[in-house]
């Protein structure tokens, strides 16, 4: 950003020392594991078998749908966590991603077998939907911590027997692989 302000400055005639380029080095790019079909059946068979837990009542309904929109939609996991129940237009199939990446809100569609997944959900977690409350609640109805999402990933990911190197960080968004969403 110094290096491009500079230049900047020095295009409308300021007299501006320009860093020189690559003055340092590049850090590690991030190199995302791509979930085989296999991996990917095993990881959704073991968030299928989320329990009911008495502290967050929903959870063992939210975590199977939570993870299949990421894949499905190509979600961030701070936008698919803090979706509200007037986002996600179940009739059309569409979301409503507000204030995102940049306070970037757009609309994204769903494949039809996520749509008919989340109409099955939102009978049984909204009954008498509050359009303010969150589409996937955590504790006392608040949005899920990153922080709960990521441990919950690493569990789901060690039950199906995905070695540990492949899990180490869960990305912003969640590998598309194809569309599989079984």
């Amino acid at each position: 950003m110094v290096r491009q302000f500079s230049k900047y400055l020095d295009s409308i005639g300021i007299s501006a020392w320009i860093l020189p380029k690559n003055y340092y080095p590049a850090g590690q790019q991030y190199v995302p594991h791509i979930y085989t079909p296999e991996e990917l059946r095993r990881f959704f068979a073991e968030t299928d078998k989320c329990r009911l837990c008495p502290e967050v009542p929903y959870r063992h309904l939210v975590m199977p749908e939570f993870f299949r929109l990421l894949l499905s939609c190509g979600l961030r996991c701070s936008e698919a966590r803090l979706l509200t129940v007037r986002d996600v237009d179940l009739h059309q199939g569409i979301l409503t991603v507000r204030n995102s990446k940049n306070h970037n809100s757009r609309l994204v569609p769903m494949p039809e077998s996520m749509t008919l997944r989340l109409r099955r959900y939102a009978g049984e977690v909204h009954p008498f939907p509050e359009p303010s409350g969150y589409f996937f609640p955590g504790y006392g109805g608040k949005p899920m911590t990153l922080g709960n999402i990521y441990k919950n990933f690493r569990r789901f990911l060690w039950k199906a027997g995905i070695p540990p190197i492949l899990c180490w960080s869960l990305p912003e968004r969640v590998t598309k692989h194809g569309g599989f969403l079984s």
